[in-house]
């Protein structure tokens, strides 16, 4: 069961009621939050996972006394982006252990944002793929991701091309594939953000 959970300090919104209750307990026995309540700032850990939830992220990062913290349920590259273009106080991960969520937290509150290895290294693989990615695609890969965007079906773009429909399929895998995406939607995004759209 996710509710909004409040303790001494520290609140937590969206997110499970066994999460609080360990992450809190820990945070506590650590002195950690005894530290903050000297400073008068409070921990919110927020579950962002609708437009509500990272509405109220966005919120209580605009609170100077408030650390804030996004507590993400997977590792979705955008979410952490997202989450630290907000000015998040850092960005834990429900499948964390209670230790490495609380490290994030202390270290949050001393205006440090550190990230899982995973998460790190997901960020830095999007990045190095959207570098490559530019330069990787052919002028007919761009040529098809336009035809898309401009809402084109597949087996229009095998007519046009003289392709069978598979034979187009296979070009949009790997032009999915360089620009490390899953599909139709995710590759107009990236492209659309690399400036290939124009």
């Amino acid at each position: 069961m996710a509710g909004d959970v409040r303790a001494d300090r520290v609140r937590f919104i969206g997110c499970a009621i066994p999460y609080a209750e360990a992450i809190e307990g820990e945070l506590i026995r650590r002195g950690i939050v005894d530290r903050e309540a000297a400073t008068g700032r409070e921990f919110c850990l927020v579950l962002p996972d609708t437009e509500r939830g990272w509405q109220q992220l966005t919120d209580e990062c605009e609170d100077d006394d408030v650390v804030a913290i996004a507590v993400l349920s997977g590792l979705i590259v955008e979410d952490y982006s997202r989450a630290l273009s907000i000015g998040v106080g850092g960005v834990v991960n429900t499948f964390l252990t209670t230790g490495m969520t609380v490290s994030v937290l202390a270290a949050a509150a001393d205006g440090e944002v550190r990230l899982p290895r995973q998460a790190a290294q997901a960020i830095a693989s999007t990045a190095r793929g959207r570098q490559v990615a530019a330069s990787a695609l052919e002028p007919s890969e761009i040529d098809m991701l336009r035809s898309l965007a401009a809402g084109t079906s597949v087996v229009d773009l095998a007519r046009q091309r003289f392709y069978n429909e598979r034979t187009v399929r296979r070009h949009l895998q790997n032009v999915y594939l360089k620009l490390g995406v899953q599909g139709r939607v995710e590759a107009i995004a990236r492209a659309s953000a690399l400036g290939l759209l124009d």
